[in-house]
């Protein structure tokens, strides 16, 4: 669905930019507030908004990001690359490599 409709890509495409802004200073705050009591370097969170919020409806240990994925999206390719940069960073780190 999402391949065909502009106006979804276009939203997606404003999260990526400036997730902050596009979620709100309060929500923004709210989901960093999770990083410390969750107690992983890595995860992912899925959520959107209903009447009543920020409706969090999965924290994933092992979230991923596909590269097959943005054959669809191009977009998205800078922002899975800083992702991967990122998480190998911290395995390196981890490792001691």
């Amino acid at each position: 669905i999402m391949r065909h409709d502009d106006s979804l890509m276009d939203e997606e495409k404003r999260f990526l930019k400036d997730w902050r802004t596009y979620v709100g200073t309060a929500n923004a705050d709210r989901l960093e507030s999770l990083v410390p009591l969750v107690g992983l370097e890595f995860f992912g969170i899925d959520f959107t908004f209903d009447e009543a919020g920020l409706l969090i409806y999965e924290m994933n240990p092992a979230m991923r990001h596909s590269f097959g994925h943005a054959k669809n999206f191009p977009y998205k390719l800078p922002y899975d690359q800083a992702i991967t940069r990122g998480f190998s960073r911290m395995l390196e780190t981890h490792l001691g490599a």
